[in-house]
């Protein structure tokens, strides 16, 4: 059975051999710590002993592995408060992973090759969500049960309309769906009075709802790169006075503060004309 890497930076563990992972010594600091970790390691399955930590695994990071498949058994880490399974080859998880994670607030599952999700409802403490570059076509309509969400990011999917009840993740700050061949936004999205940015880059968008400025009364910046979408039609839209008041606020905090700018100054989300 091959070594297992002495090396340990902070509370992750690396490996030389993944034959060795989930061995006495490695499962006593998991045990210890509460957090396992075997990123990196090219690990090409998860060790069945981490199936004996269930009561204590508050992270599990298995990122940039070469992971195929989840086991259902993970859905058992009811402790659970932040999981990363990004950069792995997972193409599809198990029907009910999420049913008794009441107690994740972080998970990673961006760059995998994801087409579907298993329902969310279980998920009543999630914060932040990220699903980037994956090959999802379709978010659950039961999208809206999480009503802890504040960060999620949808980006480089194969999504091409989002769904109504979005509007329903009430504590949403930041959401990031470019990269998609989105047709239209629900009108009810305008109902996220707590969202801050909104990145729309790279979509098929021509347009937005018209109340969207109106009822997103936190949003501060607002992407829309790679749209169809023009300067005239943003200042048409009603709230917009409020919105461009918000954005110059946040550029003249940064500029207060010493933050340095890009070199093509404030950017205000558009593509200008050339």
């Amino acid at each position: 059975m091959g070594q297992l890497c002495s090396c340990l930076s902070g509370s992750q563990a690396r490996f030389r051999d993944t034959r060795a992972e989930g061995g006495p010594q490695q499962l006593k600091h998991w045990a210890a710590t509460g957090v396992v970790s075997l990123r990196g390691s090219g690990a090409k399955a998860f060790p069945d002993s981490v199936a004996t930590l269930v009561a204590t695994t508050r992270v599990l990071d298995a990122s940039d592995c070469r992971l195929t498949e989840i086991p259902g058994w993970l859905g058992q880490l009811t402790a659970l408060h932040r999981l990363s399974l990004a950069n792995n080859a997972i193409d599809s998880l198990p029907t009910n992973l999420f049913d008794k994670l009441n107690a994740l607030q972080t998970l990673d599952l961006r760059r995998n090759g994801l087409r579907v999700l298993p329902d969310v409802q279980g998920l009543s403490s999630l914060r932040t969500l990220n699903l980037a570059n994956n090959k999802l076509r379709l978010i659950p309509s039961d999208f809206g049960v999480l009503r802890a969400l504040q960060s999620l990011n949808l980006s480089s999917n194969a999504l091409t309309a989002l769904p109504a009840s979005l509007s329903k993740c009430s504590a949403l700050q930041t959401l990031d769906v470019g990269g998609n061949p989105l047709q239209e936004l629900p009108v009810s999205l305008s109902q996220l009075s707590n969202l801050q940015t909104l990145i729309l880059d790279d979509t098929g968008l021509q347009s937005l709802p018209e109340d969207l400025l109106l009822g997103m009364t936190s949003l501060r910046t607002l992407s829309l790169h790679g749209t169809g979408i023009r300067a005239e039609q943003l200042e048409a839209m009603p709230g917009y006075e409020a919105f461009e008041t918000r954005r110059r606020s946040k550029h003249s905090k940064a500029i207060e503060h010493n933050v340095i700018l890009p070199s093509k100054g404030l950017d205000d989300g558009l593509d200008r004309p050339v």
